[in-house]
């Protein structure tokens, strides 16, 4: 929303780096549940990229999208935060699934549908 008012953009930068974020495009999730019931599947799964992008990098794929110019800054918090990406290789081997669509693709996506 910022980015379409051209307003601010606030990250956050923690005293161990930036946060980061594995995120899943929804078909791709809607994908794997899918599977999991046809394939009658009980057990945990991790979902996800196994690739982590950082906050900032968003902000800045979301403007480029967009075709804002508003300025992305950052805030410095005296704390640590987790960088977590997803081991997803148990849903690959048991469902034979695995994430088929790029963040920037995903965030092109939902750019063109909000629109």
């Amino acid at each position: 929303d910022k980015a379409r008012r051209a307003q601010p953009i606030t990250t956050h930068r923690y005293l161990n780096g930036e946060p980061a974020l594995d995120l899943l495009y929804i078909d791709d999730f809607a994908e794997a549940a899918a599977r999991t019931v046809k394939q009658k599947f009980t057990g945990t799964l991790n979902l996800g990229t196994g690739t982590v992008t950082s906050t900032r990098s968003i902000a800045e794929l979301l403007k480029e999208n967009l075709g804002s110019q508003s300025p992305v800054e950052q805030v410095q918090i005296d704390a640590y935060t987790a960088c977590i990406a997803m081991d997803c290789r148990k849903a690959h081997s048991t469902l034979g699934w695995k994430p088929t669509v790029a963040l920037q693709d995903g965030l092109r996506r939902i750019v063109t549908q909000s629109t």
